[in-house]
């Protein structure tokens, strides 16, 4: 299997798991910016 593709499922997951245990009012947001810093630190760790 890919690492890589194992590694994002399960950052996704994460976020999700996140954003339900939030339960913000702007929940859209808090995923968009969870997802904004996940996909920072992806390119980070492939540089």
């Amino acid at each position: 299997m890919n690492i890589q593709k194992i590694f994002l499922l399960s950052f996704f997951t994460t976020i999700k798991i996140f954003c339900i245990a939030l339960k913000c009012i702007k929940s859209f947001l808090c995923c968009f910016h969870l997802v904004r810093i996940l996909i920072y630190l992806f390119k980070i760790i492939h540089l």
